[in-house]
């Protein structure tokens, strides 16, 4: 059985105050795999002010959990009005699979691994808002030859637990075994995603960026 964490909302912090319509958004660019420290010093003005932003939690982490590196992706992405930043559908972020085209191993053991994820868009109100699992829910067991991700949809979606959307502006703590989703664009816009990830291998800091990100429009899979 794989327990399912809720997002916790207590431990939510709030970012530095950014003038989003200051922002030069075309110039800003995502990473991959990046050390918190090389996005410091490498990122892009707004992508590095949010990485110097985690210094102190990437810091607690290493106390709490000695041995786990700092990892960061971000995506910058434009969207228009239902379009999807990432693949829609419930799944949980880290979750170990045995090669790239395997299935997440959810008896998998993850001690002490955990993220924390927070969005900038270029509106007030939001572009697209992640919504993540927000109470204690039935545990969690793949039954048949379906992705798991597909499985573990369907699972919170007969549980109905309440859930929440993070707004702009706000880290969010969350752990390997949280539930969440992206929310369709409801206008268009720039939206920085940022997730820092305390893992138990290090960050490759590759010299590329990502300059070109996907979008998605169909919502059939509904976890991959």
């Amino acid at each position: 059985m794989f327990q399912l964490d809720p997002v916790d909302r207590p431990g939510v912090l709030p970012m530095p105050r950014i003038d989003v319509d200051s922002i030069d958004w075309r110039a800003e660019h995502g990473v991959h795999s990046w050390s918190l420290d090389h996005v410091i010093r490498k990122g892009t003005p707004t992508v590095a002010r949010m990485a110097a932003d985690l210094i102190n939690v990437r810091d607690r982490f290493r106390d709490l959990h000695p041995g786990l590196f700092d990892v960061c992706d971000v995506r910058v992405q434009r969207l228009m009005p239902g379009m999807f930043p990432s693949i829609p559908g419930w799944h949980c972020d880290d979750v170990p699979r045995n090669g790239y085209h395997s299935q997440p191993d959810l008896g998998a053991a993850r001690n002490g691994v955990g993220h924390v994820v927070g969005t900038l868009s270029s509106s007030g109100e939001g572009v697209s808002r992640t919504e993540f699992v927000a109470e204690e829910m039935a545990s969690f067991r793949p039954i048949t030859d379906e992705p798991v991700w597909r499985q573990l949809h369907r699972h919170v979606e007969e549980g109905e637990p309440a859930t929440w959307r993070a707004p702009d502006g706000w880290w969010v703590p969350i752990t390997w075994r949280t539930p969440h989703r992206a929310t369709p664009a409801v206008r268009r816009g720039f939206r920085i995603f940022f997730r820092m990830s305390m893992r138990p291998r290090p960050a490759h800091d590759e010299p590329q960026d990502r300059t070109v990100e996907q979008v998605y429009l169909l919502t059939e899979e509904n976890g991959w």
